[in-house]
């Protein structure tokens, strides 16, 4: 055999590769590609000196203005008169980081550290200490309870009560730790896969047998399943794994590294023996699985106490939770949606800076306007909806929504033009028959000033949370132009509901849904020399000038179709929509509002 020959003949690694292919899931080199640097389009400016390990000042960071300060800032000095808070976050950190041994209160690096706090106190900063440890460790930082004006501490970890204190649970880096897919391609690679992570693999190692632990996995074991650790120590002197645990186990995994195959799983499993050992670590997991659209199953009854988490305290439980997981797309996807609006209205780390500076009497300086305006605008033909449209925005749980009614071509009755004018947010505007919509639609953007407008179709359904659940994404998320790729269609004719295109949820995509459009002002305009096919060209332009699409969740909104379909703007059948459901028996209203 020639060299030529023998260099292109295939290896056994060639081989096992062109064998497995068809049964391997997406590289991993491809799923970790999306960038996870920047700050979101919400954050604070307020500008925050940070001691912390080199993962909580990148948190700190994409949530408000931070500057890290060193030990060398001591020597180099600092410019107190710019900053509004210094924020220590007591943690123990890896050996290689520079604030380790201040921290834990050794006498070498302790005083550089006391000295840089005297500083801030001396120039009228206030100094923060922020407590992330498990209860019983919060004495290893009791040194520093002296020096803050403001202790930040779980519930459950004692501190000084003399001093003032903010009790705050977990928070999550939701620029981190979300359910955006890396690239649209891989979302729907990625549908049929079915996958679990285990967390705890030191404390199940340590606490359990591993016959037991394997009974109690039992279920699982059929499935694409995985262990890891958050821990830097997974030493397990007894070595009590079994050969599949250990085969099954990705090492320790943190921050971005854990948030990718997190976002990919479709539940996230925590035994009891992790849960009672480290309770605020655990709660931690379950907020940044929430945040993730992930599923969390456990057989901790205290921690089920969350209404999002999944109670399975034995194989059978857990058989019963992945049978429902299975089988009730549309059922697990609202429990975890709900998670993550809990997650993302309340427990993200911009919230938990924003709350200990308005505890510190600071006024949060933020990006944009955390409840920014929306300005809803319907163009219509029928004024026999007003009613229906003023009741809509009203239900919003977005705090500041107009409405600009733009009627094309037709007379308003006048029991209708008074329910505009007492209504205090919305406006009625007559547009001529020669008009088309794009010209409408554009028209009624320009009568309110607001940062973003919505384009409402007048019979579709919009649940109270639809404005304020797109505008979450701001959290995490930059985008020029959100709405719904998948979404629930109801057909009048046979009263029957389906879900339409389930895997486009959740990521950026070169369209959304026409009835769905939220957008930054100033970022497209609707074309205004069609008349049909606008909101097509009008997501067409985007693309083309290189606008951001975000496709959100599916829930709260339900595209109707009438039993007259030619009394549709968009003519299309049942017959010619990619329809998927229903998913689950009985699927109604009350499964897409949540």
């Amino acid at each position: 055999m020639s060299e030529a020959d023998a260099d292109a003949a295939p290896t056994l690694r060639d081989k096992f590769l062109d064998r497995t292919r068809g049964f391997t899931p997406i590289r991993t080199e491809k799923l970790i590609t999306r960038p996870r640097g920047g700050r979101p389009p919400l954050w604070l400016r307020n500008r925050v000196g940070v001691v912390a390990g080199a993962q909580a000042a990148a948190s700190l960071w994409r949530a408000a203005d931070t500057v890290a300060l060193t030990p060398e800032t001591v020597v180099d000095g600092t410019d107190w008169g710019a900053l509004d808070a210094l924020v220590i976050c007591a943690g123990i950190l890896p050996m290689h980081e520079p604030w380790r041994r201040a921290l834990l209160g050794l006498r070498d690096e302790a005083p550089l550290l006391a000295f840089l706090v005297a500083d801030a106190r001396s120039h009228g900063v206030p100094v923060v200490l922020w407590l992330a440890e498990e209860p019983g460790a919060e004495g290893m930082f009791a040194h520093l309870f002296s020096h803050a004006d403001l202790i930040v501490a779980p519930p459950g970890l004692a501190v000084d009560d003399t001093r003032p204190v903010l009790r705050q649970g977990p928070h999550v880096d939701a620029r981190v730790f979300n359910p955006i897919a890396p690239a649209f391609d891989e979302a729907r690679a990625r549908m049929p896969l079915f996958s679990f992570l285990l967390d705890g693999y030191h404390e199940i190692g340590m606490k359990t047998s591993p016959a037991e632990m394997m009974d109690w996995l039992g279920p699982l074991l059929d499935y694409n399943w995985w262990a890891f650790d958050g821990s830097v120590d997974i030493r397990n002197n007894d070595n009590k794994h079994s050969a599949a645990m250990r085969r099954r186990f990705m090492g320790t995994l943190k921050g971005g590294d854990l948030a990718h195959p997190l976002r990919l799983a479709q539940a996230l499993v925590l035994h009891s023996s992790l849960t009672e050992a480290r309770p605020h670590y655990a709660r931690r997991r379950c907020l940044e699985a929430g945040a993730c659209k992930t599923a969390v199953l456990t057989d901790d009854a205290a921690l089920a106490t969350l209404p999002f988490i999944r109670h399975a305290d034995g194989p059978d439980a857990i058989g019963r939770a992945v049978e429902w997981l299975l089988t009730d797309e549309v059922g697990a996807n609202a429990l975890q949606h709900l998670a993550w609006r809990h997650v993302m209205s309340e427990c993200t780390t911009l919230d938990a800076v924003a709350a200990i500076l308005a505890r510190l009497g600071v006024a949060p300086d933020w990006s944009e306007p955390p409840d920014a305006k929306v300005n809803v605008v319907v163009p219509t033909i029928r004024p026999e909806l007003i009613p229906f449209l003023l009741d809509t925005v009203d239900a919003q749980i977005h705090p500041d929504v107009a409405l600009s009614i733009v009627v094309n071509g037709v007379e308003v009755p006048p029991e209708y033009r008074r329910l505009v004018e007492a209504h205090p947010t919305a406006t009625l505007h007559s547009m001529p028959n020669d008009k088309s919509i794009g010209y409408c639609i554009n028209y009624g953007v320009d009568q309110v000033e607001a940062p973003f407008w919505a384009k409402f179709d007048d019979d579709d359904i919009y649940g109270p949370h639809y404005l304020s659940d797109l505008l979450l994404q701001r959290k995490y998320a930059r985008f020029d132009i959100t709405g719904k790729a998948a979404f629930f269609n109801w057909f009048e004719g046979g009263d029957r509901m389906h879900t339409r295109r389930m895997d486009l949820r959740d990521t950026y995509i070169q369209t959304v849904g026409g009835g769905t459009l939220v957008v930054r002002q100033g970022a497209e305009w609707f074309p205004e020399d069609v008349r049909g096919y606008a909101d097509t060209l009008f997501l067409y332009n985007a693309q083309d000038r290189g606008k951001a699409i975000l496709s959100g969740d599916p829930f709260n909104f339900i595209q109707v179709r009438r039993s007259d379909v030619k009394s549709h703007t968009w003519t299309a059948g049942a017959h010619q929509l990619n329809l998927n459901g229903p998913r689950r028996p009985g699927l109604d209203f009350m499964g897409a509002i949540i």
